[in-house]
Protein backbone atom coordinates (compact mmCIF):
# COMPACT_ATOMS: atom_id res chain seq x y z
CA UNK A 1 0.00 0.00 0.00
CA UNK A 2 1.28 4.13 -0.70
CA UNK A 3 0.20 6.32 1.84
CA UNK A 4 0.79 9.56 2.36
CA UNK A 5 -0.17 11.47 5.43
CA UNK A 6 0.48 15.07 5.28
CA UNK A 7 -0.01 17.75 7.99
CA UNK A 8 -2.00 20.79 7.12
CA UNK A 9 -1.84 23.95 8.62
CA UNK A 10 -5.03 26.51 8.58
CA UNK A 11 -3.78 29.77 6.90
CA UNK A 12 -7.41 31.74 6.42
CA UNK A 13 -10.72 30.40 7.71
CA UNK A 14 -11.57 27.21 6.00
CA UNK A 15 -15.49 27.57 5.17
CA UNK A 16 -16.29 24.20 5.28
CA UNK A 17 -19.27 22.18 6.12
CA UNK A 18 -22.03 19.76 6.06
CA UNK A 19 -26.01 20.19 4.84
CA UNK A 20 -26.29 22.94 7.29
CA UNK A 21 -24.00 25.81 7.68
CA UNK A 22 -26.00 28.34 9.76
CA UNK A 23 -26.30 30.85 7.13
CA UNK A 24 -29.04 33.37 6.03
CA UNK A 25 -32.78 31.32 6.15
CA UNK A 26 -31.04 28.25 7.97
CA UNK A 27 -33.10 27.45 10.94
CA UNK A 28 -30.75 24.12 12.05
CA UNK A 29 -27.77 24.58 14.11
CA UNK A 30 -24.60 24.93 11.75
CA UNK A 31 -22.46 21.97 11.34
CA UNK A 32 -18.64 22.52 10.70
CA UNK A 33 -17.28 19.58 8.67
CA UNK A 34 -13.68 19.12 6.96
CA UNK A 35 -15.14 17.26 4.07
CA UNK A 36 -12.69 14.57 2.38
CA UNK A 37 -15.38 14.48 -0.64
CA UNK A 38 -14.62 18.47 -1.24
CA UNK A 39 -10.67 17.84 -0.49
CA UNK A 40 -10.81 15.45 -3.58
CA UNK A 41 -12.55 17.83 -5.80
CA UNK A 42 -10.07 20.29 -5.05
CA UNK A 43 -7.14 17.88 -5.48
CA UNK A 44 -9.03 17.15 -8.91
CA UNK A 45 -9.14 20.30 -10.22
CA UNK A 46 -5.67 20.79 -9.78
CA UNK A 47 -4.74 17.21 -11.39
CA UNK A 48 -7.00 18.45 -14.28
CA UNK A 49 -4.73 21.94 -14.67
CA UNK A 50 -1.79 19.94 -14.93
CA UNK A 51 -2.29 17.21 -17.10
CA UNK A 52 -3.91 19.86 -19.13
CA UNK A 53 -0.47 21.10 -19.76
CA UNK A 54 0.59 17.92 -21.68
CA UNK A 55 -2.85 17.15 -23.15
CA UNK A 56 -4.19 20.58 -24.67
CA UNK A 57 -7.08 20.17 -26.66
CA UNK A 58 -6.83 16.36 -26.20
CA UNK A 59 -9.95 16.44 -23.82
CA UNK A 60 -10.85 12.99 -23.93
CA UNK A 61 -7.00 11.80 -23.05
CA UNK A 62 -7.45 14.28 -20.50
CA UNK A 63 -10.75 12.72 -18.99
CA UNK A 64 -9.09 9.19 -19.18
CA UNK A 65 -6.40 10.27 -17.06
CA UNK A 66 -7.52 12.11 -14.52
CA UNK A 67 -10.50 9.32 -14.18
CA UNK A 68 -7.91 6.97 -14.16
CA UNK A 69 -6.51 8.03 -10.88
CA UNK A 70 -9.58 9.78 -9.48
CA UNK A 71 -12.29 7.69 -10.48
CA UNK A 72 -15.67 8.84 -12.73
CA UNK A 73 -18.98 7.76 -13.31
CA UNK A 74 -17.57 4.58 -14.96
CA UNK A 75 -14.94 3.17 -12.29
CA UNK A 76 -14.00 3.89 -8.71
CA UNK A 77 -11.15 5.72 -7.80
CA UNK A 78 -7.90 4.36 -7.08
CA UNK A 79 -7.23 6.70 -4.48
CA UNK A 80 -8.80 6.90 -1.26
CA UNK A 81 -8.80 10.33 0.65
CA UNK A 82 -9.50 10.81 4.42
CA UNK A 83 -9.26 13.36 6.98
CA UNK A 84 -7.74 12.87 10.93
CA UNK A 85 -8.61 16.12 12.71
CA UNK A 86 -9.78 17.32 16.50
CA UNK A 87 -10.79 20.76 15.67
CA UNK A 88 -13.65 22.82 16.90
CA UNK A 89 -15.47 24.46 14.74
CA UNK A 90 -16.42 27.89 14.72
CA UNK A 91 -20.69 29.36 14.30
CA UNK A 92 -20.40 31.81 11.48
CA UNK A 93 -20.75 35.18 12.93
CA UNK A 94 -16.59 34.72 14.01
CA UNK A 95 -15.24 33.70 10.05
CA UNK A 96 -15.09 36.53 7.69
CA UNK A 97 -13.53 36.52 3.92
CA UNK A 98 -13.51 38.78 1.24
CA UNK A 99 -15.01 40.61 -0.96
CA UNK A 100 -18.38 41.49 0.96
CA UNK A 101 -21.28 40.44 -0.10
CA UNK A 102 -24.33 43.37 -0.58
CA UNK A 103 -27.10 43.76 1.39
CA UNK A 104 -29.96 45.64 0.50
CA UNK A 105 -30.18 47.04 4.12
CA UNK A 106 -27.01 47.50 5.46
CA UNK A 107 -24.71 48.19 2.74
CA UNK A 108 -21.82 46.37 2.77
CA UNK A 109 -21.37 43.13 5.06
CA UNK A 110 -18.49 40.28 5.29
CA UNK A 111 -19.81 36.58 3.94
CA UNK A 112 -20.50 34.57 6.81
CA UNK A 113 -19.84 30.90 7.12
CA UNK A 114 -19.59 27.87 9.87
CA UNK A 115 -16.43 25.83 9.13
CA UNK A 116 -12.72 26.29 10.72
CA UNK A 117 -9.93 28.52 11.76
CA UNK A 118 -6.78 29.87 13.24
CA UNK A 119 -7.39 31.30 16.91
CA UNK A 120 -7.43 35.03 17.64
CA UNK A 121 -3.49 34.88 18.94
CA UNK A 122 -2.68 33.35 15.19
CA UNK A 123 -1.75 30.30 16.89
CA UNK A 124 -1.47 27.63 14.05
CA UNK A 125 -4.75 25.01 13.40
CA UNK A 126 -3.89 21.79 11.68
CA UNK A 127 -5.18 18.48 11.11
CA UNK A 128 -4.42 15.69 8.74
CA UNK A 129 -5.16 14.31 5.13
CA UNK A 130 -4.32 10.96 4.11
CA UNK A 131 -3.77 9.67 0.67
CA UNK A 132 -4.16 5.87 0.51
CA UNK A 133 -3.39 4.12 -3.44
CA UNK A 134 -5.05 1.39 -4.53
CA UNK A 135 -2.76 -1.93 -3.43
CA UNK A 136 -3.06 -2.83 -7.44
CA UNK A 137 -2.49 0.80 -8.45
CA UNK A 138 1.38 1.66 -7.72
CA UNK A 139 1.21 3.63 -10.59
CA UNK A 140 -1.27 6.58 -8.91
CA UNK A 141 1.61 8.34 -7.53
CA UNK A 142 3.10 9.74 -9.94
CA UNK A 143 5.28 12.94 -10.53
CA UNK A 144 2.18 14.53 -12.37
CA UNK A 145 0.13 13.65 -9.04
CA UNK A 146 2.82 15.28 -6.86
CA UNK A 147 2.19 18.32 -9.23
CA UNK A 148 -1.18 18.68 -8.39
CA UNK A 149 -1.36 18.24 -4.57
CA UNK A 150 2.05 20.73 -4.23
CA UNK A 151 0.01 23.51 -6.33
CA UNK A 152 -3.12 22.69 -4.21
CA UNK A 153 -1.59 23.46 -1.24
CA UNK A 154 0.66 26.34 -2.29
CA UNK A 155 -1.93 28.37 -5.07
CA UNK A 156 -5.30 26.94 -4.05
CA UNK A 157 -8.16 26.76 -1.55
CA UNK A 158 -10.63 25.04 -0.17
CA UNK A 159 -14.42 24.99 0.61
CA UNK A 160 -16.76 28.55 0.05
CA UNK A 161 -14.74 31.71 -0.75
CA UNK A 162 -12.05 29.13 -2.15
CA UNK A 163 -10.95 31.55 -4.92
CA UNK A 164 -11.42 34.84 -2.81
CA UNK A 165 -8.85 33.50 -0.25
CA UNK A 166 -10.51 31.12 1.97
CA UNK A 167 -9.79 27.22 2.92
CA UNK A 168 -5.59 28.23 2.51
CA UNK A 169 -4.17 25.30 3.50
CA UNK A 170 -0.20 24.57 3.07
CA UNK A 171 2.17 21.47 4.04
CA UNK A 172 3.76 21.65 7.10
CA UNK A 173 4.82 17.98 7.20
CA UNK A 174 4.55 14.60 5.62
CA UNK A 175 5.11 11.11 6.53
CA UNK A 176 5.06 8.09 3.11
CA UNK A 177 5.99 4.93 1.96
CA UNK A 178 8.08 7.01 -0.02
CA UNK A 179 7.90 10.87 0.37
CA UNK A 180 9.23 13.17 -2.88
CA UNK A 181 10.99 15.73 -2.16
CA UNK A 182 8.45 18.25 -4.03
CA UNK A 183 6.35 17.71 -1.29
CA UNK A 184 8.58 19.02 1.90
CA UNK A 185 7.41 22.50 3.28
CA UNK A 186 9.18 25.28 1.35
CA UNK A 187 10.14 26.44 4.93
CA UNK A 188 10.79 29.68 3.26
CA UNK A 189 11.22 33.20 5.16
CA UNK A 190 9.54 35.66 3.56
CA UNK A 191 7.75 36.58 0.36
CA UNK A 192 11.24 37.45 -1.28
CA UNK A 193 12.02 34.07 -1.05
CA UNK A 194 8.87 32.08 -1.29
CA UNK A 195 8.63 33.22 -4.61
CA UNK A 196 12.26 32.57 -5.31
CA UNK A 197 11.31 28.78 -4.48
CA UNK A 198 8.52 28.86 -6.68
CA UNK A 199 10.46 29.69 -9.64
CA UNK A 200 13.48 27.89 -9.10
CA UNK A 201 12.04 24.48 -6.55
CA UNK A 202 8.46 23.91 -7.37
CA UNK A 203 7.44 25.18 -10.90
CA UNK A 204 10.68 23.62 -12.61
CA UNK A 205 9.42 19.61 -10.90
CA UNK A 206 6.12 20.61 -12.61
CA UNK A 207 7.46 21.01 -16.10
CA UNK A 208 9.60 18.34 -15.41
CA UNK A 209 6.74 15.74 -14.33
CA UNK A 210 4.89 16.02 -17.60
CA UNK A 211 7.85 15.39 -20.24
CA UNK A 212 6.44 11.77 -20.00
CA UNK A 213 3.51 12.43 -21.48
CA UNK A 214 2.01 12.97 -25.39
CA UNK A 215 2.22 16.28 -25.93
CA UNK A 216 -0.58 17.90 -27.83
CA UNK A 217 -0.21 21.50 -25.81
CA UNK A 218 -2.26 24.68 -27.13
CA UNK A 219 -0.80 27.50 -28.56
CA UNK A 220 -0.25 30.66 -26.52
CA UNK A 221 -2.78 32.59 -28.91
CA UNK A 222 -5.73 30.12 -28.24
CA UNK A 223 -7.88 29.98 -25.28
CA UNK A 224 -7.83 26.57 -23.78
CA UNK A 225 -11.09 24.83 -22.72
CA UNK A 226 -9.94 24.92 -19.29
CA UNK A 227 -7.72 26.31 -17.24
CA UNK A 228 -4.41 24.62 -17.20
CA UNK A 229 -0.73 24.93 -15.47
CA UNK A 230 0.82 26.06 -18.81
CA UNK A 231 3.48 29.27 -18.98
CA UNK A 232 1.41 30.56 -22.17
CA UNK A 233 -1.95 30.46 -20.11
CA UNK A 234 -1.02 30.79 -16.32
CA UNK A 235 0.18 33.93 -14.21
CA UNK A 236 1.29 33.56 -10.67
CA UNK A 237 2.06 36.64 -8.66
CA UNK A 238 3.60 36.80 -5.08
CA UNK A 239 3.37 39.54 -3.05
CA UNK A 240 6.73 40.79 -1.40
CA UNK A 241 5.62 42.70 1.81
CA UNK A 242 4.42 40.50 4.70
CA UNK A 243 1.24 41.35 6.59
CA UNK A 244 0.45 40.26 10.41
CA UNK A 245 -2.78 39.26 9.37
CA UNK A 246 -4.51 37.11 6.44
CA UNK A 247 -7.43 39.85 6.08
CA UNK A 248 -4.64 42.81 5.47
CA UNK A 249 -2.54 40.47 2.98
CA UNK A 250 -6.26 39.66 0.67
CA UNK A 251 -6.99 43.43 1.44
CA UNK A 252 -4.19 43.82 -0.79
CA UNK A 253 -4.87 41.72 -3.59
CA UNK A 254 -8.76 43.07 -3.51
CA UNK A 255 -7.42 46.54 -3.78
CA UNK A 256 -5.96 46.02 -6.93
CA UNK A 257 -8.40 43.72 -8.70
CA UNK A 258 -11.78 44.80 -6.69
CA UNK A 259 -12.86 47.34 -9.54
CA UNK A 260 -12.70 44.75 -12.13
CA UNK A 261 -15.41 42.31 -10.62
CA UNK A 262 -17.99 44.42 -10.57
CA UNK A 263 -17.84 46.10 -14.58
CA UNK A 264 -21.37 47.25 -15.69
CA UNK A 265 -22.05 46.00 -19.53
CA UNK A 266 -22.89 48.27 -22.17
CA UNK A 267 -24.54 47.77 -25.12
CA UNK A 268 -22.84 48.89 -28.75
CA UNK A 269 -23.68 52.14 -28.37
CA UNK A 270 -21.65 52.64 -25.16
CA UNK A 271 -25.17 52.57 -23.29
CA UNK A 272 -24.88 51.19 -19.67
CA UNK A 273 -27.66 48.14 -19.57
CA UNK A 274 -30.21 47.51 -16.89
CA UNK A 275 -32.96 44.61 -16.00
CA UNK A 276 -35.63 43.84 -14.16
CA UNK A 277 -35.36 42.35 -11.09
CA UNK A 278 -37.71 39.68 -8.99
CA UNK A 279 -38.96 42.79 -7.15
CA UNK A 280 -39.33 44.25 -10.99
CA UNK A 281 -37.07 46.93 -9.67
CA UNK A 282 -34.36 48.17 -12.69
CA UNK A 283 -30.30 46.61 -11.43
CA UNK A 284 -27.39 47.33 -13.61
CA UNK A 285 -26.56 44.23 -15.79
CA UNK A 286 -22.75 42.61 -14.93
CA UNK A 287 -20.34 42.10 -18.03
CA UNK A 288 -19.97 38.78 -18.46
CA UNK A 289 -16.30 37.85 -18.47
CA UNK A 290 -13.33 35.78 -16.99
CA UNK A 291 -14.05 36.65 -13.41
CA UNK A 292 -16.83 34.83 -12.70
CA UNK A 293 -20.41 35.53 -12.76
CA UNK A 294 -24.09 33.47 -12.36
CA UNK A 295 -27.03 34.16 -14.58
CA UNK A 296 -29.96 32.67 -15.01
CA UNK A 297 -29.08 28.73 -16.35
CA UNK A 298 -25.07 30.00 -17.06
CA UNK A 299 -22.63 29.91 -14.40
CA UNK A 300 -18.86 30.89 -14.54
CA UNK A 301 -16.12 30.31 -11.95
CA UNK A 302 -13.20 32.95 -11.79
CA UNK A 303 -10.18 32.61 -13.28
CA UNK A 304 -8.43 34.43 -10.66
CA UNK A 305 -7.34 32.95 -7.16
CA UNK A 306 -6.62 34.69 -4.53
CA UNK A 307 -4.45 33.21 -1.14
CA UNK A 308 -2.12 33.80 1.47
CA UNK A 309 0.94 32.25 2.54
CA UNK A 310 2.12 32.31 6.08
CA UNK A 311 5.88 32.07 5.72
CA UNK A 312 8.85 31.36 8.77
CA UNK A 313 8.97 34.74 9.98
CA UNK A 314 5.36 34.28 10.89
CA UNK A 315 3.91 36.73 8.47
CA UNK A 316 1.18 36.32 5.75
CA UNK A 317 1.85 37.01 2.09
CA UNK A 318 -0.55 36.94 -0.75
CA UNK A 319 -0.19 34.83 -3.85
CA UNK A 320 -2.71 35.76 -7.08
CA UNK A 321 -3.03 32.63 -9.98
CA UNK A 322 -4.50 33.80 -13.25
CA UNK A 323 -5.88 31.66 -15.40
CA UNK A 324 -6.65 31.97 -19.00
CA UNK A 325 -9.20 29.52 -20.02
CA UNK A 326 -12.89 28.67 -20.55
CA UNK A 327 -15.34 30.57 -22.80
CA UNK A 328 -13.62 32.01 -25.87
CA UNK A 329 -15.90 35.29 -25.84
CA UNK A 330 -14.70 36.28 -22.76
CA UNK A 331 -13.38 39.69 -22.24
CA UNK A 332 -9.43 38.55 -21.92
CA UNK A 333 -8.35 42.08 -23.05
CA UNK A 334 -9.68 42.97 -19.67
CA UNK A 335 -7.90 40.27 -17.87
CA UNK A 336 -4.39 41.13 -19.43
CA UNK A 337 -5.28 44.43 -17.92
CA UNK A 338 -5.47 43.10 -14.02
CA UNK A 339 -1.90 40.78 -15.25
CA UNK A 340 -0.32 44.28 -16.36
CA UNK A 341 -1.32 45.89 -13.00
CA UNK A 342 0.38 43.20 -10.78
CA UNK A 343 3.18 43.06 -13.27
CA UNK A 344 3.99 46.59 -12.92
CA UNK A 345 3.38 46.50 -9.15
CA UNK A 346 6.24 47.29 -6.90
CA UNK A 347 5.07 44.92 -4.30
CA UNK A 348 4.36 42.04 -6.36
CA UNK A 349 6.64 39.36 -8.28
CA UNK A 350 5.94 37.67 -11.34
CA UNK A 351 6.26 34.05 -9.97
CA UNK A 352 4.95 31.91 -13.49
CA UNK A 353 4.04 32.45 -16.66
CA UNK A 354 5.56 34.22 -19.79
CA UNK A 355 4.82 38.21 -21.12
CA UNK A 356 2.54 36.62 -24.22
CA UNK A 357 -0.19 39.37 -24.08
CA UNK A 358 -4.14 37.91 -23.22
CA UNK A 359 -6.12 39.17 -26.37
Amino acid sequence: MHKLTMTLQLVTPLLMFGVFNGAHRDIHVAQPEIRAASLRGGLRYWLRAVYGAAYGANVEGLHEAESCIFGSTSRGSAVTVRVAHKLAGIIPKQLVVLPEKVDSNNGKVPHKFAGFAITEGNEAQSFELILIAHPLRRDVFTPAFYSAVLLAFTLGGFGKRARRGGGALQIVGIEGDEVPEMLNPLNVRDGVELADALKTRVFPHIDSALAWIPSTPYTAHVVPAYPIFASDHCRVFVGKTGHSDYLSALKQIWGITGAYHRVQAVDGHGKLQFRENRNRQQEPVLDRWAWGYVRGSERRASALHMRVYRCTDGKYYPIVTIFRGGRRDENWRRVQEVVNLFETHADFTRAYGNTVAWT
